[in-house]
């Protein structure tokens, strides 16, 4: 199986928060505003992409170590059922802020959503998983194979690019469309051949039920994607601006907690959903295939949650071109890096 998790990326990723945290001129352990002890909490909530997985496993840990409380936020959070929901929620009020998956929110911005980006946090996580034993190493090596997708999920819907700039004839790819929370099961069972997903998802799921994988990334082959980051109602974004900043230096805070003590990170989530005691080693493995995707090649050294305009620019890109997106929006309409706290005041 191919490796993409090594000892130095938790390195980088250390190196990541560690220069968020001079940059902001404080130093690298966590600090954060004083309030007092009688001042009432602001409520916010706060939405999940998907059923729980690793990466969200440091959310939970800013909630049990308080991070968000000593930025003044009573944050609740709550699982989801899918980007394209979650970014209705937002819009509509449901959530003031969310963990959500850019290209959906890219066509919600599109459709006039009142919502925006305030921090990056994964990118290039999109992959196409084979079994060890039969390992499907390019994309051109999908030829003559079986898929299983939904034409609905984000992964589907990008793989048109990952063929086209490699040269791969869809035709000859045999396709069956399951729901999306069945294409694994049909993986399992040898049904199919290959399945597109996310690195930091379905890898670690497979393995669980005792399938040795192997994997490739979009962005070894040329499709870089932004994957999911922190999404704000735009007008509680400008109405509580320090609320968002404060949200934005907790959740850093929690990233850099989980990346030195994964283990107390799955343990903080299965604190607050006991029931899902028997998943903590795939929890842990999901969060431990995460931390690449924590850098993009355009925000190398940057802070984590800083965002690149290239990056924005060739996802919308891929999105024109091959995801059905009618038109492009103006950048600052997608994202803005003003309520990291460096930017503050």
């Amino acid at each position: 199986m191919q490796q993409l998790f090594k000892p130095a990326k938790r390195k980088t990723l250390k190196y990541l928060l560690s220069t968020a945290s001079l940059a902001a001129g404080s130093p690298v352990l966590y600090s954060a505003p004083a309030f007092s002890a009688g001042k009432a909490l602001m409520p916010v909530n706060f939405g999940l992409d998907w059923s729980l997985y690793g990466t969200h496993a440091a959310f939970f840990l800013g909630l049990k170590n308080g991070l968000y409380a000593k930025e003044g936020l009573d944050v609740k959070i709550t699982e989801g059922s899918g980007s394209a929901t979650l970014a209705q929620q937002i819009a509509r009020g449901n959530q003031d802020l969310g963990f959500q998956d850019f290209a959906t929110m890219i066509r919600g911005v599109e459709q006039k959503l009142p919502i925006i980006a305030v921090m990056r946090v994964l990118s290039g996580a999109l992959c196409v998983i084979s079994r060890a034993d039969k390992p499907i190493k390019t994309p051109k090596e999908l030829e003559g194979h079986t898929m299983a997708y939904s034409p609905a999920e984000s992964s589907a819907q990008i793989l048109p690019a990952l063929l086209a700039k490699n040269g791969v004839d869809a035709s000859k790819i045999e396709v069956i469309q399951p729901a999306a929370t069945a294409k694994l099961a049909l993986f399992l069972q040898g049904r199919v051949d290959a399945i597109p997903g996310n690195v930091n998802q379905q890898v670690a799921q497979a393995e669980e039920k005792g399938i040795k994988v192997h994997y490739f990334r979009f962005s070894d082959f040329g499709v870089n994607m932004l994957a999911n980051g922190i999404v704000s109602n735009t007008e509680f974004a400008k109405k509580n601006p320090e609320a968002v900043r404060g949200f934005v230096r907790a959740t850093r805070a929690a990233f850099e907690q989980a990346a030195k003590n994964p283990e107390a990170a799955v343990d903080a989530l299965l604190s607050y959903y006991p029931q899902q005691a028997d998943t903590r080693s795939t929890l842990l493995r999901q969060w431990e295939l995460s931390l690449p995707a924590f850098e993009t090649p355009y925000t190398a050294g940057k802070p984590l949650g800083w965002m690149d305009e290239r990056d924005w620019q060739e996802t919308q890109d891929i999105l024109l071109k091959y995801g059905g997106l009618p038109k492009a929006t103006a950048m600052n309409l997608l994202y803005t890096n003003q309520y990291l706290p460096e930017n503050g005041n």
